[in-house]
């Protein structure tokens, strides 16, 4: 019974945060979008340029929503500095993760059956 009600009160929250947006600086979120852009290697770099704007909105927008819910208990869901930094940091770390080669070679296919 007391999972379900905890099951329940994180479910409300998870569907209560969908409904609206956090307050952001439009300029300092385009400017982590490019520093990434900038940090990005082809073939995903193309990629990020089309899509990375809205998934770093989307980042920015569960930790401004975390820390305000979890942390600070602040009502204005307003994004701080520290928000900000700990976007960058994940998009950084993120991407740095993309330039590991995850391809398979034929040898390797078939020696690992």
């Amino acid at each position: 019974m007391f999972a379900q009600n905890l099951r329940d009160f994180y479910v409300t929250i998870y569907d209560s945060c969908q409904c609206f947006r956090v307050i952001y600086n439009e300029g300092l979120i385009k400017n982590i979008f490019q520093s990434c852009i900038n940090l990005a290697k082809n073939p995903m770099k193309t990629m990020w340029k089309r899509r990375g704007m809205h998934h770093t909105k989307l980042i920015l927008d569960g930790i401004v929503k975390y820390r305000c819910i979890f942390q600070d208990f602040d009502d204005s869901f307003e994004a701080k500095q520290i928000d900000y930094d700990n976007t960058e940091r994940i998009l950084v770390g993120m991407i740095k993760n993309w330039d590991f080669d995850m391809t398979i070679s034929k040898e390797e296919l078939w020696t690992n059956l």
